[in-house]
């Protein structure tokens, strides 16, 4: 797991169950565990121009997760206090699926994890309402889960069905890490958190495409992105940053520019770090955490791909696909929609945000995302 409150460390820590604090007669669950995992922080360190909009949230997985079940049993020290869920989250929690429940017995289905999107019209609430059972035994152990699955998010509390979200509100494509969290700055507790796939996403086909071949010459082109973290051979690059070459991984070629014409192709050649067709600028820092071009400066075009899988080179913001890329870490894709959502693409580019969740929304889908590919 990676502690973090909006990159705030040591929010989360390991711990010995408070027998004494929270022991209630029907409390069992101690007895048969040695620990749990506690939210420490009594105040935030706030990002500037934020304020009190966000909530201590711990992440693991991978930003490429989209088709995952995630459940926990938590325990909360007050009333006031709430435990959450996410589902294909980012870096700064204002994207995904995020359930959270507080002790009242009030339960909120939310785009990101933020107060606003808990609070306030329009700021991301997908669904609500209150538990059928009532207000939670605060000082007892609870469950929840929350799974996506598509355009699908299921939640439950303590085993009862909440709420099954198909509305088309939740973007199909999107994928992101699983979080922890909490609705406040409260010491509460969870225990036996499991993550689950789900769905027919998780296994690679068990043969590549005829027209793939890893070999000098050869054209590259886009195709759906693999999805859930699994490494297609096609899709796995190396953005090199002291060359700039993108690199494909299994068989150590890189991508070349034929020309510095504008609608130029794009093929695999032996790597050669002075090669000026084989450099693809780009902001190694940020597109890790959005999309950015991959610019030849030699012809002062960048990488572009249509809906149809044609890569090229083009000027930045054509308007036949897309000129906009994320790198993902864990498989070495390289992202873009080809359509869809492009425009929104472009204006990450350019650091613009969402003023309703406070920041920019990492990734997003209603149409599949596409890969650079050798297929």
């Amino acid at each position: 797991m990676t502690p973090t409150t909006h990159q705030q460390s040591n929010a989360f820590q390991t711990i010995k169950p408070y027998r004494d604090r929270l022991k209630t007669n029907n409390d069992t669950h101690e007895e048969n565990s040695s620990s749990a995992f506690m939210q420490f922080v009594s105040q935030g360190v706030y990002k500037p121009g934020l304020g009190s909009n966000w909530v201590p949230v711990t992440i693991l997985g991978m930003k490429e997760w989209a088709d995952v079940s995630i459940s926990a049993r938590f325990r909360l020290p007050e009333k006031s206090a709430g435990a959450c869920l996410a589902t294909r989250t980012g870096w700064t929690f204002n994207d995904g699926v995020a359930l959270c429940i507080d002790g009242s017995g009030s339960w909120t289905l939310t785009e990101g994890m933020s107060v606003t999107s808990r609070t306030q019209a329009g700021g991301g609430l997908l669904a609500s309402g209150k538990l059928p059972s009532g207000p939670l035994t605060i000082g007892e152990w609870h469950s929840f889960s929350l799974t996506t699955l598509r355009a699908t998010a299921t939640v439950r509390c303590d085993g009862e069905l909440l709420a099954l979200n198909h509305s088309g509100t939740i973007p199909p494509f999107d994928s992101g890490f699983v979080a922890l969290g909490t609705t406040g700055f409260t010491l509460s507790e969870f225990d036996d958190v499991e993550v689950t796939s789900v769905g027919s996403d998780w296994k690679l086909p068990p043969s590549q495409p005829a027209e793939c071949s890893a070999t000098i010459g050869h054209r590259l082109r886009a195709r759906q992105c693999q999805a859930n973290g699994l490494i297609a051979p096609d899709q796995e690059w190396s953005l090199i940053p002291q060359s700039w070459q993108l690199q494909h991984k299994p068989s150590k070629l890189c991508a070349t520019a034929t020309s510095t014409h504008e609608g130029a192709a794009v093929e695999l050649e032996r790597c050669n770090f002075t090669e000026p067709l084989q450099a693809f600028k780009n902001d190694y820092s940020n597109i890790y955490h959005g999309s950015r071009p991959l610019t030849v400066e030699a012809a002062n075009l960048t990488l572009a791909a249509t809906a149809a899988g044609v890569v090229t080179l083009q000027s930045e913001g054509w308007p036949g696909g897309t000129t906009q890329w994320r790198a993902m870490y864990s498989t070495g894709q390289l992202r873009s929609w080809a359509s869809g959502g492009m425009e929104a693409e472009q204006k990450l580019s350019k650091g613009q945000e969402d003023p309703q969740r406070g920041g920019m929304r990492a990734m997003g889908g209603t149409t599949a995302p596409m890969c650079i590919s050798l297929c």
